[in-house]
């Protein structure tokens, strides 16, 4: 009798734990399945994009990404106005936080033929442009022309006698006049890495 009973046991223990095994895993598949996100849509940035720089529809690309209410963060269908307040890297979510309409929106400028700047400079850097006379007889020192320009395009040029850059900067209003004054004018300019406290420390 003791024998009968223990593989009657076993008889019916084995499909109890498969059952109980099966039961679990559906419930843990359950849980994973309503704890993932609901996929929303947002905008990406397209390519690298420096700090007040007016967005372009060209500058954004459409994605659905399991982000759930946290999407009601990010920037989800285009508009027109809008300034980043920062550089933005290509790929990278467009947080409304980085997003303004201010109607303060520097300016473009194109500097072409300008010596070669510091490697160090990138796109979204903040520069410094001075201008220092040329052709005079006496020595006259640099004095700046625009301050807190940012970078938008870099382009090198080289040949088999000179390398020079050419320089796509954003401005304020405030340094217009003088930075044409200065390009259209015997002056040579130089583009200077403009340092933050962040940078010195």
């Amino acid at each position: 009798m003791e024998i009968k009973l223990q593989k009657r046991v076993a008889k019916y223990l084995l499909p109890s734990i498969s059952l109980l095994v099966l039961s679990a895993g559906i419930a843990v598949v359950s849980i994973t399945i309503s704890s993932v996100p609901e996929e929303r849509t947002v905008l990406i940035a397209a390519d690298n994009l420096p700090e007040g720089k007016a967005l372009d529809p060209d500058d954004v690309v459409e994605v659905k990404l399991p982000l759930g209410k946290v999407a009601n963060s990010y920037l989800n269908r285009f508009e027109t106005g809008l300034v980043l307040l920062r550089s933005i890297g290509k790929g990278e979510l467009l947080s409304l936080l980085n997003l303004t309409k201010d109607n303060d929106i520097r300016i473009p400028i194109r500097l072409n033929g300008l010596r070669p700047i510091s490697k160090v400079i990138g796109v979204g850097d903040r520069v410094d442009i001075w201008a220092t006379p040329q052709g005079t007889l006496t020595q006259s020192a640099p004095e700046p022309v625009a301050f807190d320009a940012i970078v938008t395009l870099i382009e090198n040029d080289s040949s088999m006698t000179q390398s020079s850059t050419n320089l796509e900067i954003r401005i304020s209003e405030d340094y217009l006049e003088t930075l044409l004054t200065a390009t259209d004018s015997n002056y040579q300019l130089s583009v200077i890495l403009h340092e933050t406290l962040v940078d010195i420390g």
